[in-house]
């Protein structure tokens, strides 16, 4: 009797705990799958991305995407699609590729390779509802690619803010991998192994392997059917504790006899069964809501007691590790800003990069655009630096771009205004709320410093030292298409610099009416 009604109750207690270690295991892959669409969006929700998309630029896979930076996004693979879903240009970076001659991480750039990674998951991205809202166009989950798992998720390249027709598709994937079970397992405390199905199962499946354990398992599935079968082992540990209980209450019952076996069971169920079952329930509430700082139920001093205090330091160690995880979670955030900023920043000269003068233009645009407020650009080339390199060796051409750099920043003279170098000898300023006659005053300033500067260039064929040549527009950004418009004619101005005999300046006309900003 006491048998059939106590073991069920701990049975019950060790099946709770199997599902509760289980869904923990399942909430870490959730958890994982979401922050891997929190690094896509921020990746496909770009104007860069966009621009790269309908115009290939060689400077953003370089600034953006050198070998080993997708490995730090803890990425394994990225593919960047057309609208028709045909490959445009990806990069996979996996521990599987060494480079033999470095020892370091190799990027493969292989179309085959690509291929393997965007072809099983096409139809899946053309599900993706281009109208709906930004946050829901989105297709993510597991999938297994030349027989690995995945997970992965993949968006529409759009402009900031959703606005325009996308450009394209960009998907990016994580492998699961024996690094990253091993991770999840020690982050959980709780080791667990996956495994390739084929056939999805009734849902978690809890089997006993001996007295001691149980392995509890359930299959992941995506869109086209299962994927992998997670397996754990937990401690059988409350049945043990049962069985001594039992072992106790026998010899009484023999004691007592026929004529107590009624008091014994009103004991028995009192004493223990209840406080199973309300231990047992306690334990549920706390595995379903997630809050391990709750006790569960009172301290009694017998092996109920010891279950209760076990349990109790088990959730403990559970909270201390969620906030373990939270506090990491705070410092890779701090890190990735900190990355961030890193990557805006141009490293030989330590002024801003093409992204980070396209992030900082785009937040000063809508302003001017406000404001109905001018913004000059000046679009700035070094006269004759392929010849300047060869001369004098490319050492000696970076010291020159150092100080060139230092030279326009040094002549910037509004807060607002900023440069960065676009691209090898090209530099661009955004002179904010400056009208056509300071911005030629600018130009003309930079070039005297450039010149009294004095920097060798022995195979110029305007000077014997350094000079440049710059391409001027102001506009009205109320009346302007799109910054990239502004561009193009600061471009034209430089060329024409250039036609022109290089080592000046030329300037584009104004394109609003009689207005004039400081």
């Amino acid at each position: 009797t006491q048998t059939a009604v106590i073991l069920p109750a701990f049975e019950e207690i060790e099946q709770e705990q199997a599902r509760a270690a289980m869904h923990r295991i399942q909430q870490r892959f959730a958890e994982d799958l979401s922050d891997l669409d929190a690094t896509l969006y921020d990746l496909s929700d770009w104007d860069a991305s966009v621009a790269f998309l309908r115009n290939r630029n060689q400077q953003y896979i370089d600034s953006n995407f050198p070998p080993g930076s997708i490995h730090s996004l803890r990425l394994n693979g990225m593919v960047f699609a057309t609208l028709d879903l045909s490959l445009y240009w990806g990069i996979i970076e996996t521990a599987a590729w060494i480079d033999p001659d470095t020892g370091e991480m190799a990027s493969v750039y292989e179309r085959d390779a690509l291929e393997a990674l965007l072809d099983p998951l096409r139809s899946r991205i053309r599900t993706i509802d281009l109208n709906a809202d930004q946050e829901e166009q989105v297709v993510r989950g597991f999938a297994r690619i030349q027989d690995r798992p995945v997970m992965y998720a993949a968006r529409p390249v759009l402009f900031s803010g959703g606005a325009a027709r996308p450009a394209g598709y960009l998907l990016v994937l994580r492998n699961i991998d024996s690094d990253l079970i091993e991770e999840y397992g020690s982050q959980l405390m709780s080791a667990f192994t996956i495994e390739s199905v084929d056939e999805a199962g009734p849902g978690i499946r809890i089997e006993a392997l001996d007295a001691e354990r149980l392995r509890v398992s359930d299959v992941m599935s995506g869109a086209d059917g299962p994927v992998f079968r997670i397996s754990t082992v937990v401690s059988r540990s409350v049945t043990q504790i049962g069985l001594r209980s039992i072992y106790w209450a026998f010899p009484m019952l023999f004691l007592v006899g026929l004529l107590s076996l009624a008091l014994l069971y009103f004991f028995i169920r009192s004493s223990i069964l209840q406080p199973v079952q309300t231990l047992a329930a306690q334990m549920r509430d706390i595995a379903d809501t997630g809050d391990y700082q709750r006790t569960p139920g009172e301290y009694r001093n017998d092996e109920l007691g010891d279950l209760t205090r076990t349990f109790h330091r088990m959730t403990d160690r559970v909270a201390d590790r969620e906030q373990e995880l939270k506090q990491a979670h705070e410092e890779l955030e701090q890190a990735n800003e900190r990355l961030l900023e890193l990557v805006k920043t141009d490293e030989l000269t330590g002024i801003l990069n093409r992204r980070g003068f396209e992030d900082k233009i785009y937040g000063q645009w809508d302003l001017l655009k406000r404001l109905e407020r001018p913004l000059s650009v000046l679009m700035i080339d070094i006269d004759y630096f392929k010849a300047y390199n060869d001369h004098y060796g490319h050492i000696q051409g970076d010291e020159a771009l150092k100080q060139v750099a230092g030279i326009l920043a040094g002549c910037l003279r509004h807060p607002g205004d900023f440069v960065a170098r676009y691209g090898g000898e090209e530099f661009l300023i955004a002179a904010i709320e400056t009208d056509l006659e300071h911005a030629q005053e600018l130009a003309g300033k930079i070039q005297t410093e450039v010149r009294s500067a004095s920097i060798p260039h022995a195979s110029s064929a305007v000077a014997e030292h350094v000079t440049v040549s710059i391409g001027v527009v102001t506009r009205l950004p109320a009346e302007a298409t799109d910054f990239v418009s502004i561009l193009d004619d600061a471009d034209r101005a430089l060329y024409q610099a250039k036609e022109g005999g290089r080592n000046r300046n030329v300037v584009l006309g104004m394109r609003w009416s009689d207005r004039r900003g400081r």
